[in-house]
């Protein structure tokens, strides 16, 4: 298992159970879009790139992953925060190997089909270490 698909997993089981979305945690588009109850997060892989000052023998990367969550309320950007607060929260706890790991930019947005339902697209960026030629 490649370090990029591992760091997806642990953020994902880090999530399932320890946010008010439960177990509607996924990475898989389809199914993350089919939850029929709220909140509910679904993880997006975005980019992976190199860093610089890396020590002899390995190589920092910096892989960027977007958590999109999906919660419904009388006050649709409201009702994601309580969910963003916890997810925040659990991925600092057990995410603890890696390098650093920072809160990026938060977009708030609203289904124009539902307009209850709030939607919140924030971006982590995980620094990690590798060892050279490892993927």
């Amino acid at each position: 298992m490649s370090k990029i698909e591992a760091l997806m997993r642990a953020m994902e089981e880090a999530l399932r159970g320890a946010t008010p979305a439960a177990d509607r945690v996924s990475r898989d588009v389809e199914k993350g879009y089919s939850f029929g109850e709220f909140p509910a997060i679904v993880l997006h892989q975005l980019r992976d790139v190199p860093l610089s000052g890396s020590p002899v023998g390995y190589e920092y990367r910096q892989l960027s992953v977007e958590l999109e969550i999906q919660a419904d309320g009388d006050e649709p950007h409201a009702a994601c925060d309580g969910v963003l607060t916890a997810a925040h929260l659990v991925l600092h706890e057990s995410l603890s190997s890696l390098q650093d790991l920072q809160q990026g930019m938060i977009d708030w947005d609203y289904d124009e089909e539902n307009p209850a339902l709030g939607v919140c697209r924030v971006q982590y960026l995980l620094t990690y270490r590798r060892r050279e030629g490892e993927m």
